[in-house]
């Protein structure tokens, strides 16, 4: 399972019910991918020494399930039974599921039961680029979501906006359509988080209490009752140490520098 379903077929709602080396590129991708390692190094540099950190990046040079992903697909006649036309195409993963509104195709990539919860001084961090290009049938095309033990937080896209799965007394959140955007999920203690998009912070909410067992990431077409056309640049997280103020400059000096149009 994913972030869980979106089936509105079932149950006529929006809320979840069953749910986880840079090749080259053009110009602008590379600039992309030597800012992450510059802040990568940031991190690092600017961290106490006791910090452990870790990070698993997809970055759209082969099928997710080639990198250690487990891909979920299927549509109203159960698991396998459909799935979306998937692409690459100039690094990054086109999924398009727009012949059958039933069908669902995300991938999922499990922890062990330590999970990926970070310690003292340290950030949880997921990073992904993503546009939804088309969703009919429901507004609803994609999902992304972060579950450890007892805990997860998620969202489905539009369009033109986004929403969290599981606190659904939050407003919604736009977004221009149309364009890709990048989208950064932060939390310290998977209690709270902070979503940016586009480097602004635009959410703050809570993990919500959830029966989860072992903890996993997901992404992709996790809805069922709109077919969609997405387009999935990359995907990346992991616990990095948290930086010190200065640290924290370096960073966003990159992210300016570097967030470029890039399709």
């Amino acid at each position: 399972m994913l972030h869980r379903k979106v089936n509105h077929k079932a149950s006529g709602s929006l809320i979840a019910n069953a749910f986880g080396a840079a090749t080259a590129r053009h110009a602008a991708g590379r600039v992309v991918s030597a800012a992450v390692a510059v802040i990568s190094s940031a991190l690092l540099l600017a961290a106490p020494a006791a910090a452990t950190p870790w990070w698993v990046a997809w970055e759209g040079n082969d099928f997710p399930e080639n990198e250690g992903w487990t891909r979920y697909f299927g549509n109203w006649n159960g698991p396998g039974q459909g799935q979306a036309v998937r692409t690459l195409e100039n690094g990054a993963l086109k999924i398009d599921s727009l012949h059958d509104t039933g069908v669902y195709d995300y991938v999922q990539r499990l922890h062990s039961s330590a999970g990926f919860e970070p310690g003292p001084g340290e950030l949880f961090v997921a990073q992904w680029r993503m546009v939804l290009e088309i969703a009919v049938g429901a507004p609803w095309g994609v999902t992304s979501g972060f579950y450890t033990e007892g805990w997860g937080v998620g969202f489905r896209f539009s369009v033109d906006s986004l929403r969290s799965i599981h606190e659904p007394w939050l407003p919604g959140v736009s977004i221009i359509p149309g364009m890709f955007h990048y989208y950064e999920l932060r939390s310290s203690d998977m209690r709270q988080y902070t979503l940016l998009i586009d480097g602004v912070p635009r959410v703050e909410g809570s993990f919500t209490n959830l029966p989860v067992g072992s903890p996993y990431v997901g992404w992709g077409d996790g809805v069922m009752g709109s077919g969609s056309l997405s387009t999935w640049d990359y995907f990346r997280y992991g616990v990095v140490p948290v930086p010190e103020p200065s640290g924290w400059v370096l960073i966003l000096v990159w992210l300016a520098r570097s967030r470029r149009p890039r399709r």
